[in-house]
């Protein structure tokens, strides 16, 4: 599901999305590098959130016990 959430958000992203100007691009670049550093800060606090690790934890607990069912 997040694959192809992914996906179709960067078809979408792609067809909509105009090309930049050359002349455009050095500054737009430098932008948009800033934005993603920003970006990258947020999913790592995200990440740094014990309900988030906790929840991943026990999403892959609960996967491998319908796997590997107890003796």
């Amino acid at each position: 599901v997040h694959i192809e959430t992914l996906a179709t958000f960067v078809k979408v992203y792609l067809a909509h999305t105009p090309e930049i100007p050359e002349g455009q691009k050095k500054s737009l670049e430098s932008r948009s590098a800033d934005r993603f550093e920003r970006f990258i800060d947020v999913v790592a606090k995200a990440f740094e959130k014990e309900s988030l690790f906790k929840e991943a934890v026990e999403e892959r607990v609960m996967t491998l016990r319908d796997f590997r069912p107890e003796a």
